[in-house]
Parts: C-alpha cells; structure tokens; sequence
C-alpha cells in the first residue's frame, strides 16, 4: 500500500495536457494536415501569382521553416492556452492538497472538497515517465502523480503494473 498527500501544481497539470497532445492520434493528424497544407497552398498561391523563379523561392523557403517549426509553435500556443484556461474562472478541486491511498482494491483519495475511488479495473492506461506517472482513467482523463512526491518510484511502477494486469504501459 502506497499513502501520499500533494497538490498539484499547474506546472504539472500543463505538462500533462502537453503530453497528451504529443501523444494524440488525433492532435498528432491535426497538425501534420496543418504542416502540409499550409505550404501546398503558400507554394500555389506563389506559382499563380509570381510565376518567376524568385517568388517560387521564397515561398519554398518559407513553407520549409513553417514546416519545420509549426510543431514548437502549436506546442508554444497550446501551453499559453492551459495556462489562461486555468487562471480563468473557478478550478474545482483539480489543484486542492489531496490524500492518496493506493492499494490492491484501488486508488482512494480525499481533499477538503471531494473524496473519490477508482478500481484497478478502471484504469486502462499508465505511463512511467521521466517526472510524472499518468494513471489514465479515460482517453482524457489521468491521474497525475510527479515522481518527486513518491520517493523511490520503482516499487510503486512496479505495483502499478502488477494491478493492471495486461493493459496498456507505456
């Protein structure tokens, strides 16, 4: 049985959805459509218009770096926008101090708000990463634990894993 108690920061809570953005089909097709279009439309619009040697140039030149660099520029954009999105209104109890019991029946937790549970057969997905450890409920929904908070976090990777029994570890 593991017992910790921390809050999250906002920090981890925007690398969290930065992680899950790199790591979405969906985002990841999103912005390869994006990558590709843009400097197809740039190269044509430049051929039509120009027509010389110059102008086709420059347009290549141009569609190369945004191809290059859109990628940071989303992730750039997006981290700004969770940002403001959190500091927005009313967070729930998402950055509360919260207890955690994790243990063979579950992950419990309690907060001055909220207490909760989530049986090992609701989580269908972890991720061991270098700082964090994402317990995933759902496709959009995690538990966030930043290794800092579990000291030696092999034992716990290691119970996680037993408990899951053949799902997805990533």
């Amino acid at each position: 049985m593991f017992e910790f108690e921390y809050q999250l920061s906002v920090d981890d809570y925007v690398e969290f959805n930065i992680y899950h953005t790199k790591n979405s089909k969906t985002v990841k097709n999103r912005i390869l459509f994006i990558q590709i279009l843009v400097p197809i439309v740039l190269m044509l619009i430049s051929i039509i218009y120009y027509g010389n040697l110059l102008g086709i140039s420059i347009s290549f030149i141009t569609s190369v770096l945004y191809f290059i660099f859109i990628p940071q520029r989303h992730l750039m954009i997006l981290r700004k926008m969770i940002n403001k999105m959190v500091n927005e209104g009313d967070k729930g109890d998402i950055f509360e101090l919260k207890k955690y019991k994790i243990d063979d029946t579950g992950i419990f937790w309690t907060s001055s708000t909220s207490e909760g549970k989530y049986n090992w057969s609701g989580v269908v997905k972890m991720c061991d990463l270098e700082e964090f450890i994402y317990l995933y409920f759902n496709p959009v929904q995690a538990l966030i634990i930043p290794k800092r908070i579990i000291g030696d976090d092999s034992q716990f990777v290691e119970f996680c894993r037993t408990n899951m029994k053949g799902k997805t570890i990533e």
